[in-house]
Parts: C-alpha cells; structure tokens; sequence
C-alpha cells in the first residue's frame, strides 16, 4: 500500500567551492517562514515530475538544515524554496521573508520538516534545492539563489539538476569575454529518476557576480527543445 504524508508544507542548485564558504552560525534560522505555515510530503506513490529545472546548491557536508546564500543588502526580500528527492517520493514547498540588511553570505533557513531522518538519509546528488527571489505562485522562476546543506566544501563544483524527459542537455554560461561556454552535462545512471535525471557540473570561480544569465539547451531526437532561461545571483565577496 503507498504512504503518503503530509504537514501544512523543488529544483535544487548544488554548488561546492575551491574558496572557503561559510555557514553563519546561529541558534534561530536567519531566513524564516512569510506565515509560520510548512508545507512538505512524503510519499511513495510518486507522480511523474513536470519542472525541467530542479535545483542548484553547493556541495556540503550532509547536515540537517539548509541555507541560502544572499549576495547582496536585500529590502525586506521574499524567497520560494522548492526541495525535491531524486525519486521524487519527498517534495516542499515553501515562502520565506528575509529581514532587512541582513548580512551577506549563506544564511540558515528555518526549515521544521517533520521527516528529517528522511532528508538526512539522502546523499548529496539526492536531494535538489530551488531557492528563488519572489513568490511561489510566480512563473517562470528566474532569479535564483546559492543553496547548501550543511556546512560547504571546499572544492569547486557547481551541480544543477534537471529533468531532462530523456533530452540531451547542455548549459550555456557567460564568461569573463562577454562569450558564452558550453557544457554538456550528465545523465545520472543509478536509482530512481522520478523527480530529475540529469546533472551540471560548473566551477565556481566560472560565476561572474550579479546576475549570471544561464540556459539550459535541450535536443532529442535530433530536435531542439524549448531552452530553459534563469539567472544565478553571486557575489565574489564570499571569495
């Protein structure tokens, strides 16, 4: 019989640096919830993802709790965040309010799941954060911010997961010559690939800061697929 679990509760970036990148510690999360509701479930009887970006975040000792990287003074700034398992069997959905000036950096987000022994068994290319400036109900999503769990690595990989519906997938980044990169990414071979199937690997010293304009290219069967078009938000200060 399929579980499923449900409490008042995404595309995931996953980013590792060669530059040390830390957590700010603190008792109460940073970034907390707009209306003190938590919407998340848990279930294994999984339906077919819909979203072809699914997250980016920096690669990071396997922690409970999760983090945002704020690269800028904000004005009183709302953020969605998605998280989604690799199988698709764990999903939330979530608005927060970060506060006034606050400092620039990876800042905790106040994240009650009720199910974290759950998240804390998925490895790091197992779980997909998608934090993005504006409201859930907002489509497109574009602007999206820096994710950690736990505390960062020190390397320099940058991770976007994505659910290619058996596409050839390749991303388009800008550089420092005002040209554009081409990357080619990987399908992900193991397990379950419900809720994405595909990985990008970046470096990133490649982000410029601002806003880093980025596409996802798609060819199957020899036909382009409708690109994917959203920007990264990156400060070099956190160098």
């Amino acid at each position: 019989m399929a579980k499923f679990y449900s409490s008042s509760a995404g595309i995931f970036i996953l980013l590792s640096s060669l530059i040390g990148l830390n957590v700010e510690a603190a008792q109460e999360p940073s970034i907390k919830l707009l209306d003190d509701q938590f919407s998340e479930q848990y279930s294994t009887n999984v339906p077919v993802s819909g979203r072809v970006l699914a997250g980016i975040a920096i690669n990071s000792d396997i922690l409970p709790g999760l983090s945002i990287f704020i690269p800028h003074t904000n004005d009183n700034e709302q953020i969605c965040m998605r998280v989604l398992s690799r199988d698709g069997t764990y999903s939330s959905l979530n608005q927060y309010q970060v506060p006034n000036n606050l400092k620039e950096g990876f800042q905790s987000v106040e994240y009650p799941s009720e199910f974290m022994d759950v998240i804390s068994s998925f490895s790091e290319s197992d779980l997909a954060v998608l934090a993005y400036s504006g409201q859930c109900k907002d489509n497109p999503v574009n602007e999206l911010y820096l994710s950690a769990r736990g505390e960062p690595k020190n390397s320099d990989k940058v991770t976007i997961f994505v659910s290619s519906g058996r596409s050839e997938v390749f991303l388009r980044i800008p550089n420092e010559n005002s040209t554009t990169d081409m990357i080619r990414c990987k399908r992900i071979q193991q397990g379950k690939r419900t809720g994405y199937d595909t990985q990008c690997h970046i470096g990133l010293s490649k982000l410029l800061t601002g806003k880093n304009e980025i596409s996802l290219i798609r060819r199957k069967s020899g036909r382009m697929l409708p690109s994917v078009k959203f920007s990264i938000l990156y400060s070099r200060s956190i160098s």
